[in-house]
C-alpha cells in the first residue's frame, strides 16, 4: 500500500515557499531565480508523483506523469548545482566555462536517452497489466545521474568554502544526506513515498538560511542591502573575478532630508531604486543593485562590454539630472556616478570600502558618469587619494608654511594687521590648497596638530619679527570648528603667549559661522575664558552660513568679516540692498566691519563709502611669505629701519 501523506506535505511546503517568493517579489537575480526554478520543478514533480500513483487516473496518463516526474527530478539537481554557483556569486564566471557545461551535459544527455529508450523498452519504469508501477533495471542510472549533480554541488562548496559562511555551507550540504536518506528509505520500503518530502525539507532549510530575504534586502529601497554587498564583493575578490562597479551617491541628502522629512526622503530613495532597476532591466542577468546607506548605491556588473557599462552609468546619471516629484514638489538632486573596475582599479576589499566612503570628495564635480581609470592619473585625484598620507607627511617633515595677507585700515590709511593663512608644500605634489587639505584634516583629527603648529608659528613670528615697528598691531588667526571645542584650547594660548612674551591683544582669533553654531556650550566657555585673558574675536566669512544674529550679539565678537561673496554680487541691486542694510545693522551694534575679497578700485570705494573699517583683498596684496610680508609693510607703511 502506497503512503502518499509525505507527498502531500511536500506539495504544501513547495507551494508555501513559491507563493512567499512571489508575494515578496524576490525572483530577481540569478540566485533567487534559480531557487525559484528549483521550487517550481519540485512542485511539479510532487504533483506528478501524486497523480502517477492515483488509482483514479488512467494508466496512460499515469505513465505521462511518471515521465514528467523524472524529467523534473533530472533538472532539480542540475539547477541545484547552478544555484550553488549563483549563491556564491560565480554565476557569470560559470557561464563562460565551456568545460563545466560539457561535464554538466553528460548526465543530462544520458538520462534523456534513457527516458526516450524507456518509451520502447521499459528499461527504466513501466505500468504492468495490473496497473502497478514497476521499476526497470536502468532506473538506477537516473538516480546516479541525479546524484552526480548533487555531488558536483558538494564539490563546488568544498572548493569555494572560504567565501561561503558556515551557516550557508551547512544549509547547502544538508540537501545531500537528506535526499540520500529519503531515496534509500523509499527504495527499501516500496510503498513509502518520502523522496519529495526529503527534498521539501532541504529546500525549506535553504529558504530559511541561504535565501533569508528579510536580512538580505533593504526595507526602504527594496534593493540588496549593505551586508549582502559586503558578502558579495568579498566573494568577488576571493574568487579573482573581473567585475565593474557603478557607484552612485546623492550628495545633497542632508538638505533633502531636512526639506522633506525622513518619511518623504525614504520615498525618494525607493523612487531612485525603482528608476535604477528600470534602467538595468534589460541587463538584470548581469547586474546586481545594492543600497549602501547614506544615499549611496552600487551596481555590480558582470560579463558586459565596457561600452555597455558606460552607457548604463550614463543613463543613471542622465536620470538623476531630471527632476523628481515628492509631495507634489518637483526638485533635482546633486549626485555623482563613477565606474570602478575590479581588480584593475581597486584590488582589495578595504580599498573598495574606502572609495565608497570617500569617492564624492575625490571625484571632480560633474553630474555625468565618470570612469575611475581615466581619473587615476590626474594630479587632483592622486592628491585626494593620498591626502591623509600627505598631511601626516607634512606634520612629520614640517611642510606647512604660513603666509600673511595684509589688512588695510581705512581710518589710519595704512596696514595695521594681517590674516595668517596656512599653506602646504608637498615634495611630491607641490602646493596644496587649504580648501583641499583642511576638510580632510578636520575629518581625520589632524587639524589639532595643524592648529597647534599655526598658534606656535604665528606667536613666534610676532615675537621674532618685532612686527610692531612696521605698524602691525595684531595678527588674525583662524580657529577651526574642531579647535573651538578643544578642552585645552585656552591653556594652549596661555602657554604660547607666555613662551614668546606676547600680549593677548597681538592676536585676533577668527571663528566661522559654522563654528559659532557648533556645540555652543563648550565653545562659549572657551571664548569667554580667552576673552577674559584679553584676546579679541572676529566672525569670519559672514554671509556663507546660516547666521543667528542673536548668537552673534551674545558672543564677544569685535570684528565682523563680510565674505567675498558680498563683493562678487555687489552689482546686483538686491544684493547691494542686503549689503547696505547688513553694514548698517552691524554699525548700530558697534561692530567693526572688515570686507574680504576686494580686488578693484570700484569695490574699494563702494565699501569705504559704506563706512567699512578694514579692507582685505588682492587689490592690496595676495597672501605673502613672512619675509615678503614684512618687506611689504616696510614699503607701504613707509617705515624706515
Amino acid at each position: 500500500m502506497l503512503i502518499l501523506h509525505y507527498d502531500y506535505c511536500a506539495l504544501v511546503v513547495f507551494l508555501v515557499i513559491m507563493l512567499s517568493m512571489l508575494i515578496r517579489k524576490v525572483i530577481r537575480g540569478h540566485t533567487n531565480r534559480t531557487f525559484f526554478i528549483i521550487v517550481l520543478l519540485s512542485l511539479i514533480a510532487s504533483t506528478a508523483d501524486i497523480l502517477s500513483e492515483s488509482l483514479f487516473v488512467a494508466a496512460g496518463l499515469r505513465l505521462f506523469f511518471d515521465y514528467v516526474y523524472f524529467l523534473c527530478m533530472l533538472f532539480i539537481p542540475l539547477n541545484y548545482a547552478l544555484y550553488v554557483y549563483a549563491s556564491i556569486g560565480l554565476w557569470n564566471h560559470v557561464i563562460k566555462q565551456e568545460k563545466i557545461w560539457v561535464v554538466f551535459s553528460i548526465p543530462l544527455v544520458l538520462c534523456l536517452i534513457t527516458l526516450v529508450a524507456n518509451l520502447f523498452t521499459n528499461c527504466a519504469f513501466y505500468i504492468n497489466e495490473d496497473g502497478t508501477y514497476m521499476r526497470g533495471p536502468l532506473q538506477v542510472l537516473l538516480i546516479i545521474c541525479n546524484f552526480t549533480y548533487i555531488i558536483a554541488g558538494m564539490m563546488i562548496i568544498l572548493k569555494w568554502r572560504k567565501i561561503i559562511s558556515r551557516e550557508r555551507i551547512v544549509a547547502l550540504v544538508l540537501m545531500f544526506p537528506i535526499v540520500v536518506i529519503s531515496i534509500v528509505l523509499q527504495q527499501i520500503n516500496k510503498g513509502l513515498e518520502v523522496t519529495m518530502f526529503g527534498l521539501a525539507i532541504s529546500e525549506l532549510i535553504i529558504a530559511f538560511t541561504v535565501q533569508r530575504v528579510d536580512e538580505n534586502y533593504d526595507s526602504i529601497t527594496g534593493t540588496k542591502n549593505f551586508d549582502l554587498a559586503l558578502q558579495d564583493f568579498k566573494k568577488v575578490f576571493l574568487s579573482n573575478q573581473n567585475v565593474d562597479v557603478i557607484f552612485i551617491q546623492i550628495l545633497d541628502q542632508s538638505t533633502l532630508r531636512q526639506l522633506f522629512g525622513a518619511t518623504s526622503y525614504n520615498k525618494l530613495l525607493k523612487i531612485l531604486s525603482d528608476e535604477f532597476i528600470k534602467i538595468l532591466k534589460n541587463y538584470e542577468s548581469y547586474c546586481e543593485l545594492y543600497y549602501l546607506h547614506t544615499s549611496t548605491y552600487a551596481v555590480k556588473v558582470e560579463s558586459l562590454e565596457s561600452e555597455t557599462v558606460i552607457n548604463l552609468a550614463q543613463a543613471i546619471a542622465d536620470r538623476l539630472k531630471q527632476p523628481f516629484l515628492i509631495e507634489k514638489i518637483s526638485f533635482s538632486t546633486n549626485s555623482k556616478v563613477c565606474i570602478v573596475k575590479v581588480p584593475e582599479d581597486i584590488d582589495n576589499m578595504d580599498a573598495l570600502l574606502n572609495f565608497r566612503y570617500n569617492f564624492q570628495k575625490k571625484l571632480p564635480d560633474t553630474p555625468d558618469a565618470q570612469i575611475l581609470s581615466k581619473l587615476m592619473n590626474s594630479r587632483d585625484f592622486k592628491i585626494q587619494n593620498d591626502l591623509s598620507e600627505i598631511i601626516q607627511r607634512a606634520i612629520s617633515n614640517h611642510n606647512f608654511q604660513l603666509y600673511y595677507q595684509p589688512i588695510y585700515s581705512v581710518k589710519e590709511k595704512k596696514f595695521v594687521s594681517a590674516e595668517a593663512l596656512i599653506r602646504l608644500f608637498d615634495n611630491k605634489y607641490g602646493m596644496i590648497s587649504p580648501a583641499i587639505f583642511i576638510p580632510e584634516a578636520e575629518t581625520s583629527g589632524a587639524i589639532h596638530q595643524i592648529g597647534d603648529y599655526v598658534i606656535n608659528s604665528v606667536c613666534k613670528f610676532i615675537a621674532e619679527s618685532d612686527s610692531t615697528k612696521f605698524g602691525l598691531n595684531y595678527i588674525e588667526l583662524n580657529l577651526s570648528v574642531s579647535q573651538c571645542i578643544e578642552p585645552d584650547l585656552v591653556s594652549k594660548f596661555e602657554n604660547a603667549i607666555a613662551k614668546y612674551s606676547l600680549n593677548p591683544s597681538q592676536l585676533n582669533l577668527e571663528i566661522t559661522e559654522t563654528a559659532e553654531n557648533f556645540n555652543a556650550k563648550i565653545m562659549d566657555s572657551n571664548i569667554d575664558r580667552l576673552h577674559k585673558l584679553g584676546f579679541e574675536f572676529s566672525l569670519d566669512d559672514y554671509g556663507t552660513g546660516y547666521s543667528n544674529i542673536k548668537r552673534v550679539t551674545q558672543l564677544p565678537i569685535d570684528i565682523v568679516k563680510l565674505d567675498k561673496s558680498f563683493v562678487d554680487d555687489m552689482d546686483k541691486p538686491e544684493m547691494w540692498s542686503v549689503i547696505v542694510n547688513t553694514v548698517k545693522m552691524f554699525k548700530e551694534m558697534n561692530k567693526i566691519i572688515l570686507v574680504e575679497g576686494i580686488e578693484n578700485q570700484e569695490a574699494l570705494d563702494a565699501f569705504i563709502n559704506l563706512g567699512c573699517d578694514y579692507i582685505q583683498g588682492y587689490y592690496f596684496s595676495k597672501p605673502l611669505p613672512e619675509k615678503e610680508f614684512l618687506e611689504f609693510l616696510k614699503n607701504k607703511n613707509s617705515v624706515s629701519e
